[in-house]
């Protein structure tokens, strides 16, 4: 992986059958700076690189407060809705 990786994990919020993507999220999330969000299936935005090489927006993702990050995963919410709505 390279100095400035980031890594995606999709269906970081499924716990059914034997699918363990939230276990080793759970597990790596602890050791790495990170984000995740947790509507439909769940995605985690995981920072392996030296931050000093992310962009600024990806910085500013893993340094929210909790209410910070909790208008952003609404935010989120709210678009995935509206797309849900013209796609169908």
């Amino acid at each position: 992986m390279s100095d400035k990786g980031i890594i995606l994990f999709h269906d970081t919020n499924v716990r059914k059958r034997d699918f363990g993507v939230f276990e080793l999220w759970n597990e790596v999330s602890e050791t790495y700076l990170n984000f995740e969000f947790f509507h439909s299936y769940g995605l985690g935005v995981l920072g392996v690189g030296d931050s000093k090489f992310y962009p600024e927006e990806i910085k500013n993702l893993f340094n929210l407060t909790v209410e910070e990050a909790s208008f952003i995963r609404e935010k989120f919410v709210q678009i995935a809705l509206e797309i849900e709505t013209l796609a169908f």
